[in-house]
């Protein structure tokens, strides 16, 4: 289980940055980033801490980018 992990969370780092740079937003190049670290912190964790990255990397990879993109999103509109 602990392999899985780690290769999805290189996975996903890899779309996820790739974004970043093409919509030219540093929060989701960030979040990319931060899916590799994560990756390299599950990797050299224990089977009890690797469960828990891939919440984690989810949390700061996808979610905080996302609530940045969408409110300037809508402040944009205004």
């Amino acid at each position: 289980m602990q392999n899985f992990a780690l290769y999805m969370l290189i996975l996903a780092g890899f779309p996820t940055f790739m974004s970043g740079i093409i919509l030219r937003f540093k929060p989701l190049i960030a979040g990319g980033i931060c899916f590799w670290i994560i990756a390299l912190i599950v990797n050299f964790s224990g089977p009890v801490l690797s469960p828990l990255g891939m919440p984690v990397a989810v949390m700061f990879g996808y979610l905080i980018p996302g609530y940045i993109l969408k409110n300037k999103i809508d402040h944009d509109k205004v």
